[in-house]
């Protein structure tokens, strides 16, 4: 079975995987950084008290959600010798 992933997709995910373990930003911070680690612009929502929730955003970049593979799923899968095909 071949399962192919966009190269920006995979790379989004990595970094906020990584900015996450590094613990040295907050999630807003992540999403938001002048560098650009998060390539895909993602919809930030907002609470009932219209304030902006940026938990949930990098919670998805994290973790499987039945359809789409998270970066922790992802590196799971490489350690153990899965690697997904580029699209192309």
């Amino acid at each position: 079975m071949t399962i192919s992933i966009q190269q920006d997709a995979l790379l989004t995910k990595y970094n906020a995987l990584i900015l996450k373990i590094e613990n040295n930003l907050s999630n807003q911070q992540i999403l938001e950084h002048k560098d650009g680690y998060i390539r895909q612009k993602y919809k930030i929502s907002r609470d009932y008290d219209f304030n902006k929730t940026y938990a949930r955003v990098v919670y998805g970049l994290l973790d499987s959600n039945g359809v789409n593979l998270g970066a922790k799923q992802l590196l799971v899968n490489v350690c153990d010798g899965f690697f997904m095909k580029k699209e192309g």
